[in-house]
């Protein structure tokens, strides 16, 4: 509820007091129905879409690039909202996942605000005041350490620029600190970690596995076998595995795959595979070394001979992708052993097959649907989580 009960340059929202110059720019992420440029969402909902002001983010990755406002219940709510907005158009197509967690992390501020009865900004402009709210964002130190590692910094580093702006734009807080002093990791540790490199014995045993299939030595189902040649396409390629995922289905009968001449190469010329870039990536196209063409051009085939029985019935937005699964062909879910014989080999039991683990409630969420509507393939982001194990 809105009153200007008050003094006339004051105005209330519920319990929450705002000066009238900062109402003149707050109002409208309050009530009323303005809507962004690109006609998305209202200011004043608690939920933003901004997935088309991503460069190359695609219509399944709208969850990525979601801000909600709902958990913010302290009158910092339409600041929030209001400098969310202004980073939003000031990015110039360059909105990342992680400005959409700005709100999140600014959730321990307004349990603060709340916690302590506070319902103006001018209550928390004084140095000392502020002070306390800005400690209050750390965590305390574990016995016998002396600096915080980094990530205890976090949600200051994350709401640094957000204080600063209101700092510069409203007057208020008077003094915003640096964020605390901690540990951090040096760019040699970083090149050091290996703990997130597959390991080349593994690398071979899932390129071996896929070759024992291709050679109909060890035949998998059809949900196995698109899972394990998008796997080897991710080895080969190198890129996020998102940016395969969204990699677009191109034309003929080699999709994304391309060659250009190559200095010292073979006279067909190098390979090239064409992927979406994430984060504003220069370029949407990777090499291919020549060791690895030949599996991946079978993997690329099988990926694309899955993906058209389908396409058809994909969602327009999603007609173009590379990789689309669906229960209806066996690739969005393990098939029941009674169907599974069907892509075995004889003398290889159905229940001999690798178990399989991931899209359980998509097969839930379709069996009550009729057949027509359960040949829609599951959409990138769908996919995405069950190849993350999400």
């Amino acid at each position: 509820m809105i009153s200007s009960e008050r003094a006339s340059e004051e105005m209330l929202w519920g319990f929450h007091r705002y000066p009238g110059s900062h109402w003149n720019e707050l109002s409208r992420f309050v009530a009323g129905n303005e809507r962004d440029p690109k006609d998305q969402f209202c200011l004043a909902d608690d939920t933003w879409n901004a997935w088309t002001y991503a460069a190359h983010a695609h219509v399944t990755e709208a969850s990525l690039y979601r801000f909600r406002f709902g958990h913010l219940h302290s009158f910092l709510k339409p600041y929030v909202q209001w400098f969310c907005y202004q980073r939003l158009l000031g990015k110039r197509n360059r909105l990342f996942r992680a400005d959409r967690a700005l709100p999140y992390e600014l959730t321990l501020a307004d349990a603060y605000l709340l916690e302590h009865g506070w319902t103006c900004l001018d209550e928390i402009a004084s140095p000392a005041v502020f002070a306390a709210l800005w400690d209050a964002q750390l965590p305390e130190l574990k016995p016998g350490e002396e600096q915080r590692e980094e990530s205890a910094t976090r949600r200051q580093q994350a709401t640094h620029q957000f204080w600063i702006h209101l700092h510069a734009h409203f007057g208020a807080p008077q003094v915003v600190p640096p964020t605390a002093a901690c540990v951090k990791r040096r760019p040699v540790e970083f090149a050091a970690d290996t703990g997130r490199l597959v390991p080349l014995p593994v690398i071979r045993q899932i390129v071996n596995r896929l070759a024992l299939h291709r050679d109909g030595a060890a035949p998998l189902n059809r949900y196995q076998h698109l899972r394990l040649c998008v796997l080897v396409l991710a080895l080969c390629v190198g890129r996020r595995i998102r940016e395969v995922l969204s990699a677009p289905r191109g034309v003929g009968e080699w999709g994304p795959l391309s060659r250009y001449p190559a200095r010292g190469g073979s006279s067909e010329g190098a390979l090239w595979f064409q992927f979406r870039p994430s984060k504003q990536g220069p370029g949407d196209r990777v090499y291919i070394s020549p060791e690895w063409e030949d599996i991946l051009q079978y993997s690329i085939q099988a990926l694309l001979r899955y993906s058209d029985e389908v396409r058809e019935y994909a969602d327009p937005s999603e007609q173009g992708l590379l990789i689309l699964v669906s229960r209806w062909n066996e690739t969005a879910c393990c098939v029941k052993e009674s169907r599974a014989a069907e892509y075995c080999a004889p003398g290889n039991p159905a229940g001999h097959c690798p178990a399989v683990s991931g899209l359980s409630w998509v097969v839930q969420r379709h069996a009550s649907r009729k057949d027509s509507v359960s040949r829609r393939p599951t959409t990138m982001e769908h996919y995405r989580r069950w190849f993350n194990g999400e």
